[in-house]
């Protein structure tokens, strides 16, 4: 069976785990990686490079795959024009911080997952982990959905979940950021999971 063509649009640590998922398949084969090299000025006036880029880069030299930045206007432009000059058959997106217009979602042979860090559509938009705990859950769930144009709002593929216990002792920041990290590795395997769903759908 012939590798799937995947463009990554991932970033952060959970971007990470995505990665590495993808480049252990023999099902999907990683042609582009893009993601996200400055921090975003809410968190850096400076906007200096986030930690794990340089992990980002060395699995894309180590593997032979073209990286590229984005964090202009111009960049997002440049990937673009890259994605509409070679075939592809998936788009798979972790917290990836920009909107993805429409003429790209149209380029995927097949089309396009991303993974969101709460359950659909209840916890939709920003903070999904923080909206959970404010609605007193007892979980944490990642979904895997088709990319759409509008935020958040596609079909949802496959989930997993975790439970969201919080100290009483922890406030609901410092909750929502250790909740972040255990649920770190279980984007990679819902990444695969998301996807084999999406290429078993477009096959019926």
């Amino acid at each position: 069976m012939t590798a799937q063509r995947v463009v990554g649009l991932l970033a952060r640590e959970h971007g990470l785990s995505g990665l590495h998922a993808l480049l252990a398949s023999d099902r999907y084969a990683l042609c582009a990686l893009f993601t996200h090299r400055r921090r975003p000025r809410s968190e850096d006036e400076d906007r200096g490079e986030r930690p794990e880029f340089s992990d980002y880069a060395r699995a894309a030299r180590e593997h032979g795959i073209p990286l590229f930045p984005v964090d202009t206007r111009a960049e997002a432009r440049a990937m673009e024009e890259r994605l509409a000059a070679e075939p592809f058959d998936l788009i798979a997106a972790i917290s990836w911080r920009r909107m993805i217009p429409p003429q790209v979602l149209e380029l995927p042979r097949v089309g396009g997952v991303n993974l969101h860090r709460g359950e659909l559509p209840d916890f939709r938009g920003a903070r999904p982990i923080a909206q959970a705990l404010r609605a007193g859950r007892t979980e944490v769930v990642i979904s895997a959905h088709v990319l759409v144009e509008e935020l958040d709002a596609g079909e949802v593929l496959a989930c997993s979940r975790h439970p969201a216990r919080r100290d009483v002792h922890e406030s609901l920041e410092q909750a929502e950021e250790r909740l972040k990290a255990e649920i770190t590795p279980l984007f990679g395997p819902l990444l695969l999971r998301g996807l084999d769903a999406l290429l078993a759908r477009r096959a019926d």
